[in-house]
């Protein structure tokens, strides 16, 4: 008998035969970000390796970021285009599912929190580098990195138990544990921690954008080149 990964909202009704796809933006959108992250990466490390000839800890932590982030967003385009992904969770009929595509589902949601944090240590480090003599942007900076890191790691602890497959291993425990108010409800505890990630995440972009244009003036380069540095952050914001 089919039946609904979530009941529909209301208003709303199961499509099982002729879903709307809803992963194309996700898809049009990692396909885009893999070669400029290739391309900017690779500049990055022959200017350090070749021009500059100095390597530290945050061309160290660069990498690891690069490598991971590449990863994700690679891993993203063929978890998009197979179901439980890139559908209305009603539209998703469960004798559809695989314990594999469940256990797939569980671990990205995991991965995401480490993923994003890694991604902001690599930039707080960066700019730690740049701008390490502002002695209030250091001391934020070390903040921002313990305060991600326990944000982001709630996260992960939150999926992992909300979610967590009951009362065994097998598809019918994944998708039990998926329909659970804590991990898939819009009230539950995964999405009010989920919201609470994002806010913090969107707030240290932010933070992270406005301190690198404020200590712009302290690096003492001419008109042409703080011109440049204006139109590297122009770039970041679009």
């Amino acid at each position: 008998m089919e039946s609904p990964l979530r009941p529909p909202p209301p208003g709303a009704s199961s499509n099982f035969h002729n879903p709307d796809f809803l992963g194309m933006p996700v898809i049009i959108a990692a396909s885009g970000c893999i070669p400029l992250i290739l391309l900017f990466a690779t500049v990055r490390i022959y200017a350090r390796r070749v021009i500059v000839q100095k390597w530290k800890f945050q061309d160290y932590a660069f990498c690891l970021g690069c490598l991971v982030g590449l990863a994700f967003i690679a891993f993203s385009i063929p978890l998009t285009l197979a179901k439980p992904y890139g559908y209305h969770v009603w539209d998703i009929n469960v004798q559809e599912l695989t314990k594999a595509s469940m256990l797939r589902l569980q671990i990205s949601a995991i991965v995401l929190g480490p993923v994003l944090w890694l991604t902001k240590m690599t930039l707080f480090c960066f700019l730690i580098h740049i701008f390490g003599s502002a002695r209030w942007f250091k001391n934020s900076a070390y903040i921002g990195i313990v305060a991600t890191g326990l944000v982001f790691s709630l996260y992960t602890c939150t999926v992992t138990m909300a979610c967590a497959p009951r009362p065994g291993s097998d598809v019918q425990s994944y998708i039990s544990g998926f329909r659970r108010d804590a991990c898939s409800s819009p009230k539950g505890l995964n999405m009010i921690v989920s919201v609470i990630a994002s806010i913090v995440n969107g707030i240290t972009d932010l933070f992270l954008l406005t301190a690198a244009i404020l200590l712009n003036s302290s690096l003492n380069l001419p008109i042409e080149e703080m011109r440049g540095i204006y139109l590297m952050h122009l770039s970041g914001v679009m």
